[in-house]
């Protein structure tokens, strides 16, 4: 069996393990799998876990990034979480969890995760690390140098290490590592097919994803002037949040239970929301540009911002209302280089551990 150890910080790192096991799935599918997620994760995508028959648990602490507000981190409350973690009495409860846990493990992948690499070692189950960034990395400007040090040793308890396109230094790898490409969820032709059908228009399609916003400007101001040239395509969450209008024939809205979003972006002209490593990748496979909002004193914004604008794949949303809309006209014109998605090619390393 593989177990998949998926940070809670968002949807991003469970999708794109979506994504490889269904690409370990198509190499070998006699292997079994184990996903350990939030409860929150769990609940947005119970319905994949139920076609897929795939275990979860989430019955011990891991610590993580808090978020105040969704456009802002709260650096005393991470780094309290992680001081939590290496605490040694919260060690000796969470290492029965994870002894329970790992039984019947064979290969495990941590995505971002390490709270349990000592456990793994000691159980000689060989693990394999798949990151854009890692958590010593986001700390270290805010924590002692103690904790971070701490966490990296942890981080380097792993067999082998897959760093990601648009990643953060990765310093707890120590130059060992190999990149082999973007993970991230593949379009379903049939699906994409019917999207084209149900939502066929002559004006350019908009996907706003999130309402993260930092800056002076509302998002239902935003909604409204764009449909009065372009569709827009926001999720039913979203939707329902903002209060908007039901009845504007240029509004269309992906229902709550719709979850392959790579297929609404592909069909995009563009993409607004937060620069989730899920979005941005998924954004970079299918050529779709990304207009972002910035997410306050979290270091991954920077490597992630700089390498989307090198790419020419978006730009910061810090500005003024005019200076969004002119940013949206220069991007919507067409479709950038798309990044060739190499889930197959990283599926094959990782069976090489088992």
């Amino acid at each position: 069996m593989i177990t998949f150890a998926i940070s809670k910080l968002g949807f991003g790192h469970l999708t794109r393990q979506f994504a490889l096991c269904e690409a370990i799935r198509s190499l070998d599918d006699s292997i079994n799998f184990q996903f350990i997620i939030s409860d929150n994760q769990y609940s947005f995508f119970k319905n994949y876990f139920a076609e897929n028959i795939i275990l979860t648990d989430t019955s011990f602490f891991s610590p993580c990034i808090t978020l105040s507000k969704a456009d802002t981190v709260d650096i005393d409350s991470s780094i309290y979480s992680f001081q939590m973690a290496i605490d040694f009495d919260t060690q000796i409860r969470n290492d029965s969890e994870w002894g329970r846990v790992l039984e019947n493990t064979d290969l495990l992948i941590n995505d971002i995760e390490f709270f349990h690499n000592s456990i793994a070692r000691k159980m000689n189950i060989p693990t394999v690390n798949i990151s854009n960034f890692t958590w010593s990395d986001l700390l270290k400007p805010y924590a002692n140098s103690r904790l971070t040090r701490d966490i990296m040793n942890y981080e380097r308890m792993v067999d082998f290490n897959i760093k990601l396109p648009l990643a953060t230094a990765c310093e707890s790898y120590d130059d060992d590592f190999e990149e082999l490409g973007l993970l991230a969820r593949k379009v379903d032709t049939n699906k994409l097919n019917k999207l084209k059908r149900s939502i066929n228009t002559t004006t350019a399609r908009i996907l706003i994803t999130s309402i993260n916003i930092n800056s002076s400007y509302q998002i239902n101001e935003l909604i409204s002037i764009l449909t009065l040239d372009y569709l827009v395509m926001v999720p039913e969450k979203l939707f329902l949040n903002l209060n908007l209008a039901k009845e504007n024939d240029n509004l269309h809205i992906i229902p709550s239970e719709y979850l392959e979003f790579q297929n609404y972006i592909q069909i995009a002209d563009l993409v607004i929301g937060k620069a989730g490593y899920g979005v941005v990748s998924e954004c970079l496979s299918s050529g779709t540009p990304l207009l972002y909002w910035i997410v306050k004193d979290i270091v991954e914004s920077t490597p992630l911002s700089n390498g989307i604008i090198q790419s020419q794949m978006g730009e910061k949303l810090k500005l003024s209302m005019f200076e969004v809309i002119d940013q949206i006209l220069l991007l919507i014109r067409g479709k950038y280089h798309s990044t060739e998605i190499k889930n197959k090619v990283i599926a094959k390393r990782i069976l090489e551990f088992l």
